[in-house]
């Protein structure tokens, strides 16, 4: 058996992610031995409380109830976020016929999405981005993602416009 020809690809719920998707299944269909990731990273949303307190004369507990309501806002950011990550993700995959005998694999991951991309191409063959993401300007030809893809990858990048 041949070995495997992986190819990861960043998506982010925008039309020329999903034809960097498209892509990268017409790219797995080529090899006999293929293994798709979608990658979708995305920022966890911080929480600021916007309450502070003007008076050193606090009730007692007033400290520590703030800190536990805070962290609790913090976790069901994060449980969102990861939510709608997914359904990208779930979203995304229904759009697009995987090639027979591909592994189609997804992550979901809470951080810098040019840093993800970059670390998952050490062990792959094929990087697939798209030209621009929901980001960023209009005007620009490649956006800051896939940028970042095409100097710092370490394998073959692909920008999908």
């Amino acid at each position: 058996m041949d070995d495997l020809y992986e190819i990861v690809v960043g998506i982010d719920g925008s039309p020329t992610a999903h034809r960097a998707l498209a892509f990268a299944m017409d790219a797995a269909d080529r090899h006999d031995n293929a293994s798709v990731l979608a990658v979708h990273a995305y920022h966890s949303p911080s929480t600021r409380n916007a309450y502070a307190p003007r008076s050193p004369y606090l009730p007692a507990g007033t400290i520590e109830r703030l800190a536990t309501q805070e962290s609790q806002a913090r976790q069901d950011n994060d449980t969102i976020a990861r939510q709608n990550a997914e359904r990208v993700i779930h979203t995304s995959l229904q759009e697009v016929t995987p090639p027979d005998g591909a592994v189609v694999k997804s992550v979901a991951a809470a951080r810098d999405a040019a840093r993800t991309l970059i670390e998952l191409s050490q062990e792959a063959d094929l990087l697939v981005v798209g030209g621009r993401g929901s980001g960023g300007f209009r005007g620009l030809q490649v956006g800051s993602v896939s940028q970042k893809c095409l100097h710092h990858a370490t394998c073959t990048v692909a920008v999908v416009r």
